[in-house]
């Protein structure tokens, strides 16, 4: 697991107590990956991370994202490299990930001295499993969300998944662990 640090640090130069952007940001994976730090950074999983979290900070408003829809979107500008996730760019050049998947048996919120934050996990997601989720709305994101929880991977991404819209599959009842 990688999470950011210090989004929801309190903004100095605000005169109101406050908890940042309101949330941090995960990825996690089962994954094998290396165990030194600095081979680490090289990563698609080590990069990701960095990638959503940058996007928070550039965006500024996945706290109201979260709050109004639970789950969301994100495509990050992933472009063409060498790091296993060929497979995972969509046709505009993005990768896409499904933002605010829950953690089984673990406490998404994060209580600061000024409010609470969200911890929002950032799950990849296959191409046709973005478009599926893009064309539905927030209906096609719960969908994926169900079949991610059914298949037991839940917020957890890897490069080894297999897409869960295979021959007009109904998400909602996936056939298999894929």
């Amino acid at each position: 697991m990688i999470a950011s640090s210090g989004l929801s640090d309190p903004w100095y130069e605000s005169e109101q107590p406050n908890i940042g952007l309101e949330i941090e940001t995960m990825i996690a994976t089962r994954d094998s990956l290396p165990d030194d730090s600095a081979a680490m950074m090289g990563t698609w999983f080590h990069r990701l991370a960095l990638e959503v979290a940058a996007d928070a900070v550039r965006d500024g408003k996945y706290h109201l994202r979260h709050e109004r829809y639970g789950l969301f979107l994100i495509g990050i500008n992933h472009g063409a490299q060498q790091d296993g996730t060929s497979d995972w760019i969509c046709s505009d050049g993005c990768i896409g990930l499904l933002l605010g998947l829950p953690i089984p048996d673990t406490e998404m919120s994060i209580p600061l001295p000024a409010g609470t934050a969200s911890l929002l996990t950032a799950k990849l997601l296959r191409p046709d499993e973005y478009e599926f989720a893009a064309t539905k709305g927030p209906e096609g994101a719960a969908q994926l969300a169900a079949a991610f929880a059914h298949q037991e991977s839940h917020h957890l991404s890897s490069l080894r998944r297999e897409s869960l819209i295979q021959d007009g599959l109904n998400v909602a009842s996936p056939r298999g662990s894929g």
